[in-house]
């Protein structure tokens, strides 16, 4: 069972409250009525603030400069120098590396590959699928 508890309602202050949204001016003024009146005019000349004509352009403009900032080339060079230390590790250790493999896969490891494969290609699967129902959502691709 809930049980909500109400603020006591004040009818005075509501009034009060009424008093200096309605005529901000008034020359009777009632004690009370003063903290009401100095909120009154503050939101009435607080700025009302939209948003720049060219705010999309903006965005749009800051996001195409952070693409293309630094990540993008250090991404390439890891990629790069991956590719680089794999053809040397290939070099020395190729024919280790297939006997290994080899040895793995004739004592049941073929199945864990296996495993392995199928996972890759369901999540890659998923990320399609979401990039299609995203993509058929009216927003932009994301995959």
């Amino acid at each position: 069972m809930s049980v909500t508890e109400k603020t006591p309602f004040d009818e005075a202050e509501w009034q009060a409250q009424e008093r200096a949204l309605r005529d901000p001016s008034a020359r009777d003024i009632d004690p009370r009525d003063v903290s009401y009146r100095r909120v009154a005019n503050a939101l009435r000349s607080s700025p009302r603030s939209e948003p720049p004509a060219d705010f999309a352009a903006d965005v749009a403009k800051r996001v195409a400069r952070h693409e293309a900032g630094i990540e993008p080339l250090l991404s390439r060079i890891l990629l790069a120098a991956f590719v680089v230390i794999s053809a040397i590790l290939l070099a020395i250790y190729g024919s280790a590396a297939w006997q290994a493999l080899g040895q793995g896969m004739a004592g049941g490891g073929s199945g864990w590959v296996l495993a392995g494969a199928g996972c890759v290609a369901l999540s890659w699967i998923a990320s399609r699928g979401l990039g299609w129902v995203v993509g058929a959502g009216g927003r932009t691709r994301v995959a």
